[in-house]
């Protein structure tokens, strides 16, 4: 018997097909029709790591011009019969790409994988390759249970820089007592909040004492993890 798939699957699948349709498998371009500066966030809706809403569902027909409720609709997996170039490839496959792994510590990150303009050093031999189409990506270990069971210790993160976080994503952050991790944002009204999955504890924070937060994109698992020989 055939499983049920969940509305933002089929949204996923929909809008993969779509960009292989009528952008040629360029996300750029999607997100360029779409009005976005930036590709990232049509990669984390193809990659399943944030959700395609009604709103964005119903821009996404108007503006490719789909009927109304096709991006609800399973249609299949089968590749579509609309002509496209003969090098067109997945719009996953496009956006693979070698990600480096910076160092590990307890708790997250440690200070000394930074310098002192921010930028992630101290770069291991370790790398994975993933969906990202930002240029500074980067993935950091994860242990401590603060965040399980989406990130579980010994596992690994992906962190776009590029993309600004929106309310209830996860974050790597860096606040100005020297602390770094990996929380929920939940507000950033008049101070920010940062929840964990695993307890209570919420950790708040005047946006003057946030050295920087990045968005962290998913989770990744450790046998993806390869070393470089």
């Amino acid at each position: 018997m055939r499983s049920m798939k969940s509305i933002q699957k089929i949204r996923q699948e929909n809008f993969a097909k779509v960009i292989l349709e009528k952008c040629e498998g360029n996300q750029t371009i999607a997100a360029s029709r779409l009005g976005y500066s930036t590709a990232s966030l049509v990669s984390r809706y193809i990659s399943g790591s944030k959700d395609i809403g009604t709103g964005t569902a119903r821009k996404i027909e108007e503006i490719f011009e789909y009927p109304e409720f096709w991006m609800d609709t399973d249609h299949g997996t089968a590749a579509s019969n609309v002509d496209r170039p003969s090098n067109a490839v997945s719009v996953m496959a496009q956006s693979f790409k070698e990600v480096p792994v910076i160092g590990r510590a307890m708790g997250g990150v440690p200070d000394r994988a930074w310098s002192d303009g921010e930028y992630p050093v101290g770069v291991s031999d370790l790398y994975a390759e993933v969906a990202s189409t930002d240029p500074n990506a980067f993935i950091v270990p994860v242990e401590g249970d603060s965040m399980y069971p989406k990130f579980s210790s010994g596992n690994y993160a992906l962190v776009e820089p590029n993309t600004e976080p929106e309310l209830e994503d996860d974050v790597l952050v860096k606040l100005g007592d020297g602390r770094i991790m990996i929380k929920r944002l939940i507000s950033r009204r008049d101070t920010i909040r940062l929840a964990s999955y695993n307890n209570p504890e919420i950790v708040s924070a005047p946006p003057e004492t946030i050295v920087w937060m990045y968005y962290v994109a998913y989770p990744i698992p450790a046998r993806k993890i390869k070393q470089r020989v």
